[in-house]
């Protein structure tokens, strides 16, 4: 008899038990069975594996299949809606239900563990998601070695794991395993032939983890490298140049090095400058991003100019709603701010909060950072009830996606006990 799978052509979750029915397979002999995989979860696929299953069998791999499907579906949806206790508990079950079917080495099985990982990373759980990620990583970099599939998904999916592995560990305060992870994959990335796409990303990553260490000279290293596969792999590429020198001038603001973030920021304008205007929205990101560095600089003059006209530039495309607007009422807030007009940095402070929660979940760091901001608008106009009351809920949220040392969450710290003084 030829295969069952041949005749009937693809198959639907449902269609499973169905087809033994159909066909009179017998509860304990069957010469085609159809093992359920890929699309994490999802029957889209099914593939002929030649050997023995019993009807129980069958029903087990559909039930499981449907099941995993809903699981990983309402996990999804509740991730995006910020909800990160009901997508670790969903992510778990559609786990669990997915290895009474796959065995543990199966690629979704895998994908299953890092979709996990990545649940127990925004829930805060760093422990829980550093072992996740860690098996995750390390069974995709297994295979990719021996199965000879660098170049494959597993190869890809690797460094994507890398990143979110190595943020977990720089949470959860362990920075020699970050390094350890962020340095395995930059040398993957030529493995998997994604230099272009990955190593600027790694380069980036592992500057960001000495400045933690504050190890400053080994940071500007990692930016110095990184300019030069800039400058090796983008130089035509005018946009990426200007969005990667914007990456490395916000990780030396994000730890406060305004300085060294000043000359990326600029090379990032005069970069946009000097193209069509078709970079409008491009120019306005690097604006902004150089606004803030100068505003933290003292230079208020030069400061204001580049913010409004980055509004300016904003609005010719955008709503007042579009989430490109939060850092630039941020920036204008944080320019009132230093110019002594309390009540102008409310309102820009609290429309930046207001356009933020539009487009991100309340446990987001983007919404911690305008929280603070609306703290010390509110401190400020003598709001000071008001004021704690954000700058805790800032603390909250910084803890639980980026841990306690982050700068971002030591900022915000400070900001709380300049408040209750």
């Amino acid at each position: 008899m030829g295969s069952i799978l041949h005749q009937i052509g693809p198959l639907r979750p449902c269609q499973s038990v169905t087809l033994a029915l159909n066909f009179n397979l017998s509860p304990t002999v069957g010469t085609d069975y159809a093992r359920l995989m890929r699309g994490n979860g999802r029957c889209n696929k099914a593939i002929v594996v030649v050997g023995r299953m019993t009807l129980l069998g069958m029903l087990v791999v559909t039930t499981a299949s449907i099941h995993g499907q809903t699981f990983q579906e309402l996990a999804d949806a509740a991730m995006h809606k910020g909800d990160f206790k009901k997508a670790v508990d969903l992510r778990e079950q559609s786990l669990v239900t997915a290895l009474k079917v796959f065995k543990e080495d199966d690629l979704e099985v895998i994908k299953m563990r890092a979709e996990l990982g990545e649940a127990y990373r925004a829930a805060g759980r760093w422990d829980n998601a550093i072992q996740q990620l860690d098996y995750a990583w390390k069974r995709l970099r297994f295979d990719a070695e021996t199965k000879s599939r660098w170049k494959k998904e597993e190869g890809a999916m690797s460094l994507t794991i890398a990143e979110r592995l190595g943020r977990a560990c720089q949470a959860a305060r362990r920075h020699s395993d970050a390094l350890m992870v962020f340095t395995t994959g930059l040398s993957d990335t030529s493995k998997a032939g994604q230099e272009e796409a990955f190593a600027l990303h790694f380069l980036a990553l592992l500057a960001d983890t000495n400045l933690l260490l504050k190890k400053d000279a080994e940071a500007d290293g990692y930016v110095q490298r990184a300019l030069e596969v800039i400058e090796r792999t983008q130089k035509t590429n005018v946009k990426l140049k200007a969005r990667s020198l914007i990456q490395l001038a916000g990780i030396y603001i994000d730890h406060r090095h305004f300085d060294k973030a000043d000359p990326l920021a600029r090379m990032a304008v005069e970069t946009l400058k000097a193209v069509s205007p078709e970079s409008a929205e491009d120019l306005a990101t690097a604006e902004e991003k150089l606004g803030w560095v100068l505003l933290q600089m003292d230079k208020f003059e030069e400061s204001d100019r580049l913010l409004h006209h980055a509004l300016e530039l904003q609005l010719q495309k955008r709503t007042r709603d579009a989430v490109e607007l939060v850092p630039v009422y941020s920036g204008l807030a944080g320019l009132a701010l230093k110019q002594g007009k309390a009540l102008e940095a409310v309102k820009y402070s609290q429309e930046a909060l207001r356009v933020c929660k539009l487009h991100n979940p309340e446990q987001h760091p983007d919404t911690a950072a305008c929280l603070v901001l609306v703290a010390s608008a509110q401190f400020s106009s003598g709001q000071k009830t008001d004021a704690l009351d954000a700058c805790r809920q800032a603390i909250e949220i910084f803890d639980s996606t980026l841990g306690d040392e982050h700068p971002q969450s030591r900022a915000a710290r400070e900001m709380l006990e300049k408040i209750r003084r």
